[in-house]
C-alpha cells in the first residue's frame, strides 16, 4: 500500500509530552506516524508505523491498527545516550539513521525515510527531545572531566 505525501503528513501526529506512563495505562507518546524503513538484509523500503515514547523507546509495527497492542511491535529501537542519530538527504529521500549498540557485534543501524521535509522536521524535533531528556536523566556527567 502506497501512501501519498499529503496522507503521510496527516498521519504523522506530534503529541505533547504530558501524559503519564503507568499511572493510568496511557502511553506517553511524543510522535507517531508512517515512515519507510530499509530492511536489514533485503534493502528494499517498506512502510511501517512508528511510535516514539518520551521514555526513549521507539516501537514499530506492520500497520497503524496494531499499535494498540505493544506485543505486536516488530521491534523496539532504544533512543538512549548510546544511540547516534543523524539526518541527511540521499536520492530524493530524507533519511533518519539511528545507530544503537547491538548484542556484541558492534552497532545496529536502522535507516528510516520520508519524502516530506515537514515530517522529517517533526521526527527530528521529537527524537532530539527524547534523547535529550534521556541524556539528562540517565547519563550522568563525568564530574572528573571538569
Amino acid at each position: 500500500m502506497t501512501v501519498s505525501k499529503s496522507m503521510e503528513r496527516e498521519r504523522t501526529q506530534e503529541h505533547s509530552a504530558t501524559g503519564a506512563v503507568g499511572n493510568n495505562g496511557v502511553r506517553d507518546v511524543l510522535i507517531e506516524g508512517v515512515l519507510e524503513k530499509q530492511g536489514r538484509w533485503n534493502k528494499c523500503w517498506k512502510q511501517r508505523y512508528f511510535v516514539l515514547e518520551s521514555s526513549g523507546r521507539m516501537y514499530y509495527y506492520q500497520s497503524e491498527s496494531s499499535k494498540w497492542d505493544m506485543s505486536q511491535a516488530i521491534k523496539v529501537i532504544p533512543i538512549d545516550c548510546e544511540a547516534k542519530i543523524t539526518f541527511s538527504r540521499q536520492d530524493k529521500r530524507n533519511i533518519i539513521e539511528i545507530r544503537v549498540p547491538s548484542d556484541g557485534s558492534g552497532k545496529r543501524c536502522c535507516f528510516l525515510s520520508t519524502d516530506d521535509e515537514i515530517t522529517l522536521e517533526k521526527w527530528r524535533r521529537c527524537l532530539t527531545s527524547a534523547q535529550s531528556s534521556i541524556l539528562f536523566t540517565t547519563c550522568p556527567l563525568n564530574v572528573r572531566s571538569w
